[in-house]
């Protein structure tokens, strides 16, 4: 049997879907339902829904009910404020329709208007006329001998992704066509149109009925606190006007909802119990409920010590300390506490060691000393009932620190263990409320400051060699020593420079300073001062025996070479006996030094020695220095002999004391040796010596007491004067 032998009097909120036209055959009723409006929860598809009883005409659309159409008259938008296909108009339910057509049959079956819909192209689509998803599910009838699907869309014609399929089972297995079944659709989320699928020629739908809500989806968030007093969002359809909100049967407050009545805001209540609770929203248009949608956390007694000692706390410091008790949805009205602590270390204060916490609570106490325990009684106000307790002080605390604990023993006050008054409160009917007890947390005391002792002593360098007007100094480092260990030791710079780092000339100071665990300080200081000057040592030998003896001193002129220019300094020498002699200059501008020439003044030829960086200090080489140059020209000769001849001051070249021929002979010995050119000079040897010069010359040279060296009178001082000399054994 076709679909066109069944009969059309049935009011359904369903929807059925034919690939072809249909056309109905006679004599066959449809079947009343029983409608059922109970709240569905989102995801289940079956429920009961019924229309007027039969033969009974609507006085007013309240579904889509298609009475009224013509038959194969296309039903597009005669639901949603326009007309059928042949001009048909019913009231505006704000549904449009695609794809359905209306099938009527008379036949004397249920007058007196029998209609359905069915699909010519296999499927039928259902959109809103809203601007917005806004149906929570879809209420309808259908008769079907196969499988139908329903998808539902958040857009207006069923494209784009399905945010639900649902199946619709066969209610019968072949004609006739007169058995029909309600079916009630409902997603998980708005839709704003319905597709629905099946098999041509086997299946009609009637009395189509969007579902507004109210529905739920989702609370955000999903879990809080026993005591209530989250703020949770309810999100659904059809939540508009919403009066009122449960959490687990309990009433929430500060109810609100957006308007676009998509959002339900509401601070949830205190529950006795935890757990998994059920969410329901009241609206004028019913009630829904998310099952187990909301859990309580459970809440945890807890009786907590809390203090305000610092991490590190000096010898006499008065600690205030809180007793916390939390967590008790109970009504609590009275409790007993057992503290202890270590009386060596903690003491009570002399005035209200123990007093009230926060209202309604009232304390009784009873302290021993000595031993460290002290028995507290708490209660709410007489008469009263109690309340939940979230978190409420219920006792405050006062103790002196009496004595040091670097690791902090002995500094926490707790519970006396075992004691014959166990800590716990009771709800007024004998019920007993066993906290978890928290001690309060220790603390270290430490009165004493670090001493620092080896602190390096001051320093004073001079700048050193090669590093211009600094000086490499490494310090020591000083040793700390503190009751409570670790201590840290920093060292500070006056110039911000690393320890490592070189020193500038001038004063720096270096701040060590030592930090125990409680902030004590201590600091010392060393000072590294670099005098603006460099240091150069020498050493020198004169050449042939020197009849000075041991100590003797000479003036020695130095002559530097630097990257700034010359510096001259002449300095008295103690030789020794052997001729030698080691000193140093101090008093040197900083500078890059590179060559030295020396020479003792009025008896020594100038000799050039190279300079060197020898850590700290400059080193000049060696400088053996020649006897003979009596004028100080730089040359051993005639004018020299002349000079000895004359007994000039400077003749006693070997510092004996007396001038005689043990000079001359130094004279003869080193005659016509030349001195090192000066440090920088342009010039690579001395003056030639002079082996002969007249007497007219002399006096005009301005030593004419020469002319007394011209032993045999030729107005010539020469080598005859010599040979003369030699000979009268002068």
């Amino acid at each position: 049997m076709s679909i066109r032998q069944f009969a059309m009097c049935a009011v359904v909120s369903a929807i059925f879907v034919a690939s072809a036209p249909m056309a109905f055959g006679a004599g066959v009723e449809k079947i009343n339902v029983v409608k059922n409006k109970a709240a569905t929860v989102a995801g289940q598809v079956d429920s009961t829904v019924g229309a007027p009883p039969i033969g009974q005409t609507p006085t007013a659309d309240t579904t889509c009910n298609f009475v009224g159409l013509a038959n194969n008259d296309s039903v597009n938008n005669a639901y949603a404020g326009g007309t059928s296909s042949s001009g048909v108009s019913r009231t505006n339910l704000g549904v449009r329709f695609t794809g359905a057509v209306a099938l009527t049959s008379w036949n004397g079956c249920c007058s007196p208007d029998a209609n359905i819909a069915y699909s010519t192209t296999g499927s039928i689509v259902m959109g809103s006329t809203a601007s917005t998803p806004n149906w929570a599910g879809l209420e309808l009838s259908y008769c079907s001998s196969v499988a139908l699907t329903a998808t539902a869309y958040t857009s207006a014609d069923a494209s784009g992704t399905p945010i639900d399929t649902i199946g619709i089972p066969a209610n019968i297995s072949s004609g006739p066509y007169s058995t029909w079944a309600a079916k009630r659709l409902t997603f998980s989320q708005a839709a704003r149109s319905v597709k629905i699928t099946g098999a041509s020629n086997l299946w009609g739908i009637d009395t189509v009925l969007p579902v507004p809500g109210p529905v739920l989806y989702s609370v955000t968030p999903n879990s809080g606190s026993q005591f209530g007093g989250d703020t949770i969002t309810i999100t659904g359809i059809g939540l508009g006007g919403a009066t009122g909100v449960t959490v687990g049967g309990r009433a929430a407050t500060g109810v609100t909802v957006n308007p676009a009545g998509s959002q339900v805001t509401a601070v949830t209540p205190l529950s006795l119990t935890s757990g998994a609770k059920d969410v329901a929203v009241t609206t004028p248009a019913g009630t829904a409920t998310l099952a187990a949608s909301f859990t309580y956390l459970a809440a945890s007694p807890a009786l907590t010590i809390t203090s305000d000692a610092a991490s590190c706390t000096p010898v006499g410091t008065t600690v205030n300390m809180n007793v916390t008790l939390s967590g008790v949805v109970q009504n609590i009205v009275a409790g007993q506490i057992s503290l202890a602590w270590n009386p060596a270390k903690l003491q009570p204060a002399a005035t209200n060691p123990i007093s009230a916490g926060d209202s309604p609570f009232v304390v009784f106490q009873s302290i021993n000393s000595a031993a460290g325990t002290a028995t507290i009684l708490v209660s709410t106000t007489p008469g009263s009932t109690g309340a939940p307790v979230q978190s409420k002080v219920v006792a405050k605390l006062r103790f002196v620190v009496a004595a040091a604990s670097c690791d902090g023993t002995g500094t926490s006050v707790g519970f006396v263990p075992s004691p014959a008054l166990p800590t716990e409160f009771t709800d007024g009917f004998g019920a007993a409320i066993v906290p978890q007890l928290v001690a309060s947390s220790t603390f270290v005391v430490d009165d004493g400051a670090p001493v620092i002792s080896n602190v390096p002593a001051n320093v004073t360098v001079q700048a050193q060699a090669g590093e211009g007007n600094f000086a490499v100094v490494t310090l020591g480092t000083p040793t700390v020593s503190d009751a409570c260990s670790p201590t840290q030791l920093t060292s500070t710079r006056s110039d911000g420079q690393q320890l490592s780092a070189k020193w500038p000339v001038g004063t720096t100071t270096v701040t060590w300073r030592a930090v125990d665990p409680c902030g004590n300080a201590t600091t010392a200081t060393t000072t590294v001062t670099v005098q603006p000057y460099n240091t150069m040592s020498f050493t020198a030998s004169w050449v042939n025996p020197f009849g000075g003896g041991a100590g003797a001193v000479r003036p020695v002129t130095i002559s530097l070479l630097g990257s700034a220019g010359t510096v001259t300094r002449t300095v008295n020498v103690t030789v020794a006996g052997n001729g030698t002699a080691s000193f140093s200059v101090t008093d040197l501008p900083v500078d890059n030094y590179s060559c030295a020439t020396l020479e003792d003044v009025t008896r020594s030829l100038r000799r050039k020695v190279a300079v060197t960086d020898a850590g700290s200090t400059w080193a000049a080489g060696n400088a053996a220095l020649v006897l003979g140059d009596i004028i100080a020209d730089e040359v051993v000769d005639v004018l020299d002999w002349g000079a000895y001849v004359v007994l000039n001051p400077n003749a006693d070249l070997n510092s004996d004391g007396v001038i005689n021929s043990t000079d001359g002979n130094i004279i003869l010995a080193n005659f016509g040796v030349r001195g090192d050119t000066a440090c920088g000079s342009a010039f690579t040897d001395a003056p030639q010596p002079i082996v002969a010069i007249s007497v007219q010359e002399l006096v005009r040279m301005g030593l004419p007491e020469f002319a007394a060296a011209d032993l045999n009178r030729d107005g010539v001082l020469d080598e005859l004067d010599i040979e003369i000399h030699q000979q009268r054994g002068q």
